[in-house]
């Protein structure tokens, strides 16, 4: 029984930290990724914009 929920709960562990950092990791990828398109996007018209 002891082995049962000890593998039960590590499973759920697993999966519950895997959920919560793929959220984490969704959010800071998508605010860098927005950053980063902007910093691009603003470049690029400046340079146009230059000649």
């Amino acid at each position: 029984m002891d082995e049962g929920l000890d593998e039960g709960l590590d499973e759920g562990l697993d999966e519950g930290l895997d959920e919560g950092l793929d959220e984490e990791l969704d959010e800071e990828l998508d605010e860098e990724l927005d950053e980063g398109l902007d910093e691009g996007l603003d470049e690029g018209l400046d340079e146009e914009l230059d000649e």
